[in-house]
């Protein structure tokens, strides 16, 4: 999951672009060290675009400002709709609904398939934050909550 670049940000008089990324070769810098973080809970991740912060964002800065908190992951909001283990089992089972192939494992869901409904469930959540062009962006800060929740289950 990327952030939109400069090429490909969608704007307008009404909705200018979420997040556009500098054109001086800072990306390249986000993976020496997470200065780039504001919120105080991201990582660097293993790329350039994966090293964006929840509070670079614009709609989630200022969604979390909101609600007083400092990062989108302590938002309750997010913690409910993204995190619950209920609330991701029934994400999963609605998948099979829709006809997604979820293999054998309909009941049965490990951490892998509770971190891609996760995930899915915060592009669908972020959708009601700011516009659809921009959904698929994943803060650092987000991931980083999801796998310590959900870690890989092999060594």
């Amino acid at each position: 999951m990327a952030a939109v670049d400069a090429s490909s940000a969608k704007s307008s008089a009404n909705h200018p672009p979420l997040y556009v990324w500098p054109q001086n070769g800072d990306i390249e810098n986000r993976l020496t060290g997470s200065e780039w973080c504001n919120c105080g809970k991201c990582s660097v991740m293993t790329t350039p675009k994966g090293c964006i912060c929840c509070r670079e964002l614009s709609a989630m800065k200022n969604h979390a400002d909101e609600c007083g908190v400092q990062c989108i992951t302590e938002n309750t909001d997010f913690q409910s709709v993204c995190l619950n283990r209920e609330v991701l089992k029934c994400a999963w089972l609605q998948l099979n609904d829709f006809g997604v192939s979820l293999g054998n494992n309909v009941i049965q869901m490990d951490n892998r398939a509770f971190r891609f409904c996760a995930y899915r469930q915060f592009a669908i959540w972020t959708v009601v934050l700011h516009r659809k062009d921009v959904r698929k962006i994943v803060p650092s800060c987000v991931v980083m909550k999801i796998k310590e929740l959900y870690p890989d289950d092999q060594p």
